[in-house]
This record gives C-alpha cells, structure tokens and sequence, in this order.
C-alpha cells in the first residue's frame, strides 16, 4: 500500500488524452516552478487494460513531459503499481532526497 500520509497533487482514471495533458501540464507547471521536486508517477494497471496499453500509457506520459514539456528526464519517475479493479495515474511531487512515494 501507499504511504498513508502522502497527499497526492492529483490521481485520475481512465479520462480523454486532452484532459490528461492539461492534468500533466498542471504537474509540469507545478515542477518547473518548485526545482527541489522529483516528479513520481504512479501507474495502476486496470483489469481489462492490456499488458500492452499499459506500457504505452506510461511511455505517452513520460514521452509528452519530457519530450514535449522538455522537463529534464531524471526529475520524472515513472512506478508501475500493479493490477487493480481500473486504471489509474497518480501524480505526486517529492523533495529530491526524500523517500520515494511508491514502494
């Protein structure tokens, strides 16, 4: 499970790819104006969402941060979490030294 005192920037299901974007684009905004963040993604995997989409859904999200956004590759952590009943993405900035919000 997730450490529970976490507050999370942002989580979302399965939403349109316009929708998302403006989602990660409040995330890089967040980002490029707090450099002492790392930016964690975690990904679930939902029941009917292939092994395949799901590998795509992460790549499209770090591909739109760093190669359209330009954030630098390293501030993006991209965690798999697993199968759960749908899927989700959630968005949660840490201060670069501190533990990682996903085990």
């Amino acid at each position: 499970d997730l450490h529970p005192a976490i507050q999370y920037f942002d989580e979302y299901g399965s939403i349109s790819w316009n929708e998302e974007k403006a989602r990660l684009d409040n995330f890089f905004i967040y980002l490029q104006h707090n450099s002492e963040m790392q930016g964690y993604i975690g990904f679930y995997q939902g029941k009917s969402e292939s092994s395949r989409a799901f590998e795509r859904r992460i790549a499209r999200v770090q591909n739109f941060l760093v190669g359209d956004r330009k954030i630098a590759r390293e501030r993006i952590v991209c965690v798999p979490l697993g199968r759960q009943g749908s899927s989700k993405t959630i968005l949660q900035p840490v201060r670069k030294g501190l533990e990682p919000p996903f085990p």
